[in-house]
This record gives structure tokens, sequence and C-alpha cells, in this order.
């Protein structure tokens, strides 16, 4: 073994370590939130009968069609049981293995035969392995498709990067199977035509990009279908137009566009839900839209401007993370979330890479400052474990979860019936019935399910009278 290879397997099972070493707390946590629904309660996933696997690859489960990711479930109730701690570090295990393959990757973006390409790599892919806005993908264990299509997409757009001619089909089907993990793996072909005018440089003409288009005529294609598949299995769970106009969406975009930059830059104030306003004329309040509008306009000029000069890095920072959020970014609402982290699990990727890039450059334009940048470095790494283990505990269980949700958004209607449940699942009825009623008061949807929750934690309340 060389010296290289022998510092790179260092360096992976370094990484490989952090992970578990920073996420080992998941061992004594709970299933939480609709893990019972997607999980527990999936008939497909406990000694499936041969029905069972037809199921899980031709039919959605909870408006979701994601057979690899039920298929991993099923490996971990054959080895785990219901120990839902062993089943939380299978997250974590496939968590620690993108950390890796993020090493593997941005080595292939970077110019070969570098021991500076090295430690860019590995400190770009530590902090992807560090950082809070990754806890909820790794420490909920609903989100092991963030985890594994994470995987497969790291895998197909690597294999692309490496030798596109000759890696074709593995790319392909690592594809394939990134879509079958989740469906955000759609857009896995953009960002390879964004690898081929950058780095790989395959794009001198509109003549070349016809071609660079026409070559990956199946990943197209193949996306088409998984998309249109998805918006026919989600339809019960998205927003209707009525309900969240296409303008309010639109802003709610342009917003999320920075707020997910902001919480990456500044992770302090993480939660695992944030609400819709509940007035929705919020959204075209100049506030509200008006950072994000912010934010892709001096972005985007910088990264021009950078590029003319012949500084790439930025605009294909910028465009990957643009292109990766655009299924998530609030335009296709699902669900009853604003924004959620786990959305930002792949696309913030680049962020990280860009931050070592700019250190590193730092350090080379102006050696005097290596050391007060080196420790700023080191300060800030330290503080994103800190933040993450905080973050971690706050999975622990419903309670801490729903917990920490209420003391940042206390109005939010669905984390308040979410509380009230929790409440009542450990008997604390009178915690309970206040949060139940504050739900209702701020406009919950859920009205049969809060009267049917009062009225059993009323006779509850009665029968421990008598």
């Amino acid at each position: 073994m060389s010296r290289d290879q022998f510092l790179h397997v260092g360096l992976a099972i370094a990484l490989f370590c952090s992970c578990f070493i920073l996420y080992w707390p998941v061992r004594d946590h709970e299933f939480v939130w609709d893990t019972v629904q997607f999980v527990l309660e999936n008939p497909w996933l406990r000694d499936p009968s041969s029905e069972d696997w037809i199921a899980m690859f031709t039919q959605a489960h909870a408006a979701n069609w994601q057979p690899l990711i039920w298929v991993s479930h099923v490996i971990d109730f054959e080895l785990f049981g219901d120990d839902a701690g062993l089943h939380h570090l299978s997250n974590v295990f496939y968590h620690a293995i993108n950390t890796i393959l993020v090493y593997w990757f941005i080595q292939k973006l970077l110019p070969q035969n570098s021991s500076k390409s090295i430690w860019i790599a590995f400190w770009s892919a530590f902090i992807f392995a560090v950082h809070p806005q990754h806890v909820q993908s790794v420490a909920w264990l609903v989100e092991r498709k963030d985890t594994l299509s994470v995987l497969f997409s790291l895998l197909s757009l690597g294999f692309w990067v490496s030798d596109h001619r000759h890696n074709k089909k593995l790319s392909f089907l690592f594809f394939l199977f990134a879509l079958m993990s989740k469906p955000m793996a759609v857009t896995l072909p953009v960002v390879m035509m964004l690898l081929d005018i950058y780095p790989l440089k395959r794009y001198k003409s509109l003549k070349d990009l016809g071609a660079l288009i026409t070559e990956k005529w199946y990943f197209l294609l193949l996306s088409l279908v998984v998309g249109l598949l998805t918006l026919t299995t989600q339809q019960t769970a998205m927003a209707s137009l009525q309900n969240l106009p296409i303008s309010v969406r639109g802003l709610n975009a342009i917003h999320n566009s920075w707020f997910y930059v902001g919480n990456y830059l500044q992770p302090i104030n993480l939660s695992p839900f944030y609400p819709y306003p509940r007035d929705i004329a919020l959204f075209t309040k100049l506030s509200f839209w008006l950072p994000g509008l912010l934010f892709l306009s001096v972005s985007s000029i910088a990264a021009w401007m950078l590029w003319l000069r012949n500084i790439r890095w930025p605009a294909l920072c910028l465009v990957f993370y643009l292109v990766t959020l655009a299924p998530v970014s609030g335009l296709i609402q699902v669900g009853p979330a604003r924004a959620l982290d786990y959305y930002v699990y792949f696309a913030t990727l680049p962020l990280g890479t860009l931050i070592v890039l700019g250190s590193c450059g730092v350090i080379d334009r102006l050696p005097q400052l290596r050391l007060p940048t080196v420790a700023v470095s080191l300060f800030v790494l330290l503080g994103l474990v800190l933040l993450s283990v905080q973050n971690i505990t706050l999975w622990r269980n419903e309670q801490t979860l729903w917990t920490r949700a209420f003391g940042l958004y206390p109005e939010s209607a669905y984390i308040n019936r979410n509380l009230a449940s929790v409440y009542v699942s450990i008997g604390d009825l009178d915690s309970a019935l206040v949060h139940a009623e504050l739900s209702e008061k701020y406009g919950s949807a859920d009205t049969e399910y809060l009267s049917s929750l009062k009225e059993f934690i009323r006779q509850q309340a009665q029968d421990q009278q008598n």
C-alpha cells in the first residue's frame, strides 16, 4: 500500500468513526413522529411474504413509493427486531458511508495527485458529517430515505465524474437506486450536466450542449417518469392551489433559498418543524421574501463575475444547491411544513466545500493569516459538533422533540396537536388538554381528532377522580 493509499484509508476510517462517536447517543432513542405510521405499522416489513415483496416495488405506502427504503427496513427488522436504538444506528451507518463517499466524490472534482485536494475533500466531508442541519436526516428513522438516496446519488455522480464513458451504465444503475430510495434524486441528470460543464469541461459550444443532453436521454426519461409517478402518489399530501396559491408558493421558495443557507451558516435555532404562518398574507410582506431575493441576486451576480475571472467553484456550488433544492423549495408543497432541515441534506453539500476552498484561498493569498484562519476554522468545527450534540438529544423521544418545536413556534397548531398527544401518552392530562385547546385556537385542521382527544382526556380525568 502506497503512502497516499494509506492516508486515504486512514482518513476514511477517521470520518466513519467520527460519525458513530457523534451519533452514538441515538442508541438510546425511541421511535418518534411518524415512524409508527411509516415503519412500525407498515404491513410489508416484518416477515414479508411474496405478495409483500411485490407490493414494496409496485405500490405506494403512506403516499410514498420508495421500495429500497422498505427493503432496508426489512433487513433491520430481521437483524434488530423492534430495538429502536439499533434501527437508528443503522441510519448512522448510512450517514457514515455517505461521509466517506463525499470525501471520494470531492476528490474526483479536484486536481488529482495533490495533497491539498485530499485535505480539502477531508474537511468538506467532516463538515458534512457533523453539521447540525443534518441531524434530522440521521436521527429520524423515517429519513432513511435521505441517507440511502444520497448514498446512491453520490455513487452515481462519483462514477460519472470518474469516467462517464466507461461508467455510464454503472452511474445509471445507482441513479435508479437513488430514485427507488427517494424521488428527489430526479435532479441528478441536471447535476451531471453541470459537472460536465465544470470541472469536466466537456462543454465548449451549443453543439456540445446538445450532445451532453442527448447522451443522458435515458436518465432524463427516468426522471420524468418517476417525477410524474411521485406527483400522482402524493396527491393526497399536497396542498391545493386554493389553500396555497402559486404566488405564495413562489414567495416561500424565494424565502427558503436563503433560509436554508442562513441556517447552514448559523445553525443555532434549528427546529424539527418549521410551520406556515397562521396568516398567509405574511408571505407577501417584504421582510419575508426580500432576504431570499437579495441572496439569489447577489450570489448569482458574484458567481457570474467570478466565473468570468476563471474562478468557477462558486458558480458550480450555487447552481448545484439551487438545482437539488428545487423539488423541495416550496413550489410543490407536500405536508404541513413550510420547511424542514432534511430537505437540504444533499443540497447544502457544496456549501461546506465552498467554505473550505475559501479558507484555503485565504491561506494561499495571505500566508500571514494561516494561523488565525486555522484557529477560527477549528473553533467553528468545534461549535458545529457541540450544536449537533445538542440537536441529537432533541430527537431522544416525542416529548423532547415537540417541546423543542413548541419553544420556537408556540403558535403552531400542528406542534400543539402533537404535543397534546405526547402528554396523553405519558399521562399528563392537564398539559394535554392545554395543548389540544391551543391547537384548536390556532386553527388546526384536525378538529375531529382534537375533539375526540379532548373527550378522551376528560373521560380519563373523571375515571381518575372516581
